[in-house]
């Protein structure tokens, strides 16, 4: 090395190494936003989605499965829909996440793209859990 070229210094706190993301974890972030858009598109405001089953009369004597889907917005707080509405955010969370346990009551939280299960479920009470 020459005299005359100055020296390199290398700084003494080397700030840590940040890893990619897994493929795995990059495409459940994708998938997150796809259903977070989708259900705001379906209903707008839409921050979450529980799904309850039920058991309904369909007033055959035969009972019917079905789920009890409410929609949550920002607070935390119930979303009004119409029936359709409701319909079709419960038939498209099933679709987009059938890794869920549906055969009890369910949270998916859109913001984080978490499943947990759900709190206690208050049912009217023309279905039964």
């Amino acid at each position: 090395m020459h005299d005359d070229q100055p020296t390199l210094q290398l700084p003494t706190a080397v700030a840590p190494v940040r890893t990619a993301p897994s493929a795995a974890d990059q495409k459940a972030t994708l998938r997150a936003g796809v259903i977070a858009r989708q259900l705001d598109a379906i209903v707008p405001g839409t921050r979450g989605i529980t799904l309850a089953p039920v058991v309904l009369d369909d007033g055959t004597g035969r009972p019917r499965r079905g789920w009890w889907v409410y929609l949550i917005g920002a607070e935390g707080a119930p979303i009004s829909a119409s029936a359709e509405e409701f319909t079709a955010a419960g038939r498209f969370i099933k679709r987009f996440r059938p890794d869920a346990d549906w055969t009890r009551p369910t949270t998916y939280d859109a913001r984080t793209g978490t499943l947990r299960p759900a709190a206690a479920v208050d049912l009217p009470d023309e279905v039964a859990a």
